[in-house]
């Protein structure tokens, strides 16, 4: 593929978007239905098995995320040879270090085939809690009501630009987990920032962009402007009131230093 110039990124941006809708739809998305449903290729015991990876119960992978992931990844090195690639279960290919994928210029596409596995083999629901710490009858702090737990970062991020949920935090999920959430957020007038918590700290920091490799993140809603003309456009959000919400949500959100997933060059 030819090197995009100046001008013409954006029309090469639509372009790979089209090639991932119509493999989702064409060849990735029959292939995740018979694993949801058990069925055709999925339909026996054998054919769904699943493992614990690092002997962690919660966190699973499944025949048919493995499957999904190698069709995708086949079918964009076919198109895109020239293009970098970052998934789940096979995980990138590293450059020496052992550990921590290495971020260059290059398009670079991040996937994570079943972004919820053990809901997906479990068929769970949606959980919900109200929590309250006390001591001695009084009050224990911010309380947290109607706790909405998804088990994954991509629907949780879902949640927040639908404006069912109003903010989102999480330490430890990979860049799979959150990429293709993030930017929903952010093309709904939401925003994403770094999840780096303050509590206990002996100044508030100031707010930080996310740095999708780092491994913390924290979101918030779309807020209409206060102002009446920009009342409604998702463009001209309360950026405002926004950073109010996540500043208070991180000063009760311990920092967690977590290992990043990748280093830029």
């Amino acid at each position: 593929m030819p090197e995009l110039k100046e001008g013409d990124s954006i029309k090469g941006l639509e372009q790979y978007l089209e090639f991932a809708k119509s493999l989702v739809k064409s060849k990735v998305g029959p292939d995740f239905r018979d694993g949801f449903w058990r069925q055709g290729r999925f339909e026996t015991t054998q054919a769904f098995e699943f493992e614990e990876k690092g002997g962690n119960i919660s966190d699973c992978v499944t025949a048919v995320d493995k499957h999904v992931e190698k069709e995708i990844f086949e079918a964009l090195r076919k198109q895109y040879p020239g293009h970098k690639f970052v998934g789940e279960e096979t995980t990138a290919a590293t450059s020496g270090d052992g550990e921590m994928f290495v971020v260059t210029d290059e398009p670079t596409w991040i996937v994570d085939p079943v972004a919820i596995n053990h809901r997906f083999d479990t068929f769970k629901r949606l959980l919900t809690n109200n929590n309250n710490n006390s001591q001695d009858g009084s009050g224990g702090g911010p309380c947290v009501q109607n706790l909405r737990i998804l088990g994954a970062a991509a629907p949780d991020l879902v949640y927040v630009a639908r404006g069912a949920a109003d903010l989102y935090w999480e330490g430890g999920p990979h860049v799979w987990d959150f990429a293709a959430g993030m930017v929903l957020v952010l093309e709904s007038g939401g925003m994403v920032y770094d999840g780096k918590g303050w509590w206990n700290s002996p100044s508030e920091e100031g707010l930080k962009p996310v740095n999708i490799w780092s491994r913390t993140i924290s979101a918030v809603r779309y807020i209409p402007s206060s102002n009446q003309q920009d009342y409604g456009d998702l463009t001209k959000p309360n950026r405002e009131k926004q950073n109010e919400l996540v500043r208070e949500l991180l000063k009760h959100v311990s920092d967690i230093d977590y290992p990043h997933d990748g280093r830029i060059l």
